[in-house]
C-alpha cells in the first residue's frame, strides 16, 4: 500500500494519510526519536510485466516529516519481510527477512540498528542464514 492510515483523528476513526513516496509492501516499520520510518520492502509491481515475475525488493526507507513522507537514508542492502522495533534508546532493531526473490531467494540472519540517520550491524541471529528448506 501507499498510504498510512492514521487513527489520531477527532473523530477516533481511521482516514487516509499522506502517501507514501514508493508504494511497497513485506516492510519494516518503526519510530526513531519520535519519527515514523519504513524500511524496505517489495515495491508495486509493474502492471504490464509478465505474471510469474516477482516485484523487485528495495532498499529505499521513508520518514514521515511535517508535510509528509521524506526520503530516508537507505538500508546497506534491499531487504523483504523484515521486521523492526523501536527500541528505549531512541533507536529502530532491524531484524532478518530475506534477500532476492523465489524461488532463489535467501533468508538473513543479520540485524541492524538505525539511529535516524546511520545503519550499524546488530548481533546476528541464533540460526542459519540461506535458502528456506524445502
Amino acid at each position: 500500500t501507499e498510504t498510512l492510515e492514521d487513527p489520531l483523528g477527532a473523530s477516533g476513526t481511521w482516514k487516509e494519510g499522506t502517501p507514501l513516496l514508493l508504494p511497497r509492501s513485506a516492510h519494516a516499520g518503526a519510530v526513531v526519536n519520535s519519527t515514523a520510518f519504513v524500511f524496505g520492502g517489495l515495491i508495486a509491481k509493474d502492471p504490464g510485466a509478465p505474471p510469474s515475475k516477482s516485484p523487485p525488493q528495495t532498499s529505499t526507507a521513508e520518514m514521515l516529516g511535517e508535510g509528509g513522507w521524506l526520503p530516508a537514508p537507505p538500508l546497506p542492502a534491499p531487504r523483504t519481510g523484515a521486521r523492526a522495533a523501536s527500541l528505549p534508546d531512541g533507536r529502530a532493531l532491524i531484524v532478518g527477512g530475506f534477500s532476492g526473490a523465489p524461488p532463489s531467494w535467501q533468508y538473513l540472519n543479520t540485524t541492524l540498528f538505525f539511529d535516524g540517520s546511520h545503519y550499524t550491524p546488530g548481533p546476528e541471529l541464533p540460526c542459519r542464514a540461506g535458502p528456506p528448506p524445502m
